[in-house]
Formats: C-alpha cells, sequence, structure tokens
C-alpha cells in the first residue's frame, strides 16, 4: 500500500496566511548587538559578539536543546495524533520551501555580506522550519515551543543562539 499524498491527510490549510506573512517581514539580524526588549516565557542573556554568538550556536548544548525542542513535538504527536506523526517527514519537507521563499535568500546574503560561518545558516533554518511545522499542527493542540521562545526573537531582529543549565525548558537562552 503506498503513502497518500500530504494534502490528502491534512485536513487543515497549509503553512501559509500570517505566519508566512510574518516571515516574509522579518528583518534578519537588524538588531543583533542591541538590548534585547522583548518578553520571553523563558530567562535568557545577552552575547555582545558575532564572534560569541557563531561560537553559541555551534555547541553541542544548542544542537542537543534546539533537538529536544523537537523531539517533545514528535512525542506529543506520537501519543495524541499518531497517524499524523507518520506524516512528520513529509510536513517537514513541505515547510523547507516556504522558508526558502521568505527569508532563505535574506538570511545567505546576510550571512556572505558579513563573513558568518554557513552554521549560523543551518541553526536559522532548523529554528524557523520547526516554527513553521508547529503552525502547521497548531490547530491540533500541538505544543509551540519554537513559536513562543524562538521566533519572537527573530521578530525582534536577534538571533537565539545557546543554551545554558539544565535540559531544556529548565536554563538560559543565549540572544545575540
Amino acid at each position: 500500500m503506498h503513502s497518500r499524498p500530504l494534502l490528502y491527510w491534512r485536513k487543515r490549510k497549509s503553512v501559509s496566511g500570517p505566519l508566512t506573512e510574518r516571515l516574509h517581514a522579518l528583518s534578519l539580524f537588524s538588531r543583533c548587538g542591541e538590548a534585547f526588549d522583548g518578553v520571553l516565557p523563558i530567562p535568557y542573556k545577552q552575547v555582545t559578539s558575532w564572534e560569541n554568538a557563531q561560537a553559541l550556536c555551534q555547541q553541542v548544548k544548542w544542537k542537543n536543546t534546539t533537538l529536544e525542542v523537537a523531539n517533545a513535538l514528535r512525542l506529543w504527536l506520537a501519543v495524541n495524533r499518531p497517524a499524523e506523526w507518520d506524516k512528520w517527514n513529509e510536513v517537514v519537507e513541505h515547510c523547507k520551501p516556504v522558508f526558502e521563499a521568505t527569508v532563505g535568500t535574506q538570511l545567505r546574503e546576510y550571512v556572505t555580506a558579513h563573513h558568518l560561518s554557513v552554521k549560523v545558516v543551518h541553526c536559522v533554518q532548523w529554528d524557523l522550519v520547526l516554527t513553521l511545522v508547529e503552525d502547521w499542527y497548531s490547530l491540533e493542540g500541538m505544543p509551540t515551543l519554537a513559536s513562543n521562545i524562538l521566533f519572537p526573537v527573530y521578530e525582534a531582529g536577534h538571533f537565539p543562539c545557546g543554551w545554558s543549565g539544565r535540559q531544556f525548558p529548565e536554563g538560559t537562552l543565549y540572544i545575540f
């Protein structure tokens, strides 16, 4: 038996509308180095340079933290919506082109112009694709951790780049 197309099993809108408009409106990194004045549901510390931000975003601790967020979402789906959990990879693949169409070029141009590591591209892509995935499932009651913590940092023109302390969400987010 072959898998049904993604649009067949999915009963809600595709990723579009308000979130893609917000992605198009992003001015990536426009306030890096300035004080972050947003409100987050977790503690945060600011870093003061791209050198520090790049080093933090490449640490195993940050990679593990962002994976823990995705794993929490997948676990929720496995328990609450097993049929949709089976489609996780298809949803991710559907969200990647939305990321590219909204901020992919802006991101790569900024990284190139400022001589930053390609690892910054990978971090931002993962965070924003995860935000799109959360949006895809949002009407299903799925927790939206990237949308509530990481995306507001990007919207404020900053870069969420690291983690210290205990396992998410008990720790401190680093922001540049």
